[in-house]
């Protein structure tokens, strides 16, 4: 059987790395073999990538967003062994809970 490397980053607001990857392995089966390496390039679907190579404990904690200030759950991976936390910046700053249309790379940033 042929050898195929699924190293898919997020599909921006569809679909995360981690999805896509056994999504495209539930696919493939029976006609390759898959090796799932899903990346990340630290944005959308960076914290399902740590998840799935770190074997994270994951938390929720409560924020306000820098659109509105409503406050919105964020997860956050954490490995407690190397005392290290793992957040994904764009869920962080909150891009998904601006609406598509309100989006202005002008008005906002994450600093």
């Amino acid at each position: 059987m042929k050898n195929i490397l699924l190293a898919f980053n997020s599909f921006k607001e569809v679909a995360d790395s981690v999805e896509i990857c056994d999504l495209m392995n539930d696919n493939l089966r029976g006609e390759v073999e898959c090796i799932l390496l899903p990346i990340s390039d630290g944005g959308d679907g960076f914290l399902e990538v740590c998840k799935f190579f770190f074997k994270l404990e994951c938390l929720t904690y409560c924020i306000k967003n820098f659109y509105n200030e409503l406050i919105f759950r964020l997860l956050v991976g954490i490995k407690k062994k190397s005392a290290t936390a793992y957040i994904e910046v764009a869920s962080a700053i909150g891009l998904n809970l601006i609406p598509f249309q309100e989006r202005n790379p002008n008005l906002y940033n994450s600093k």
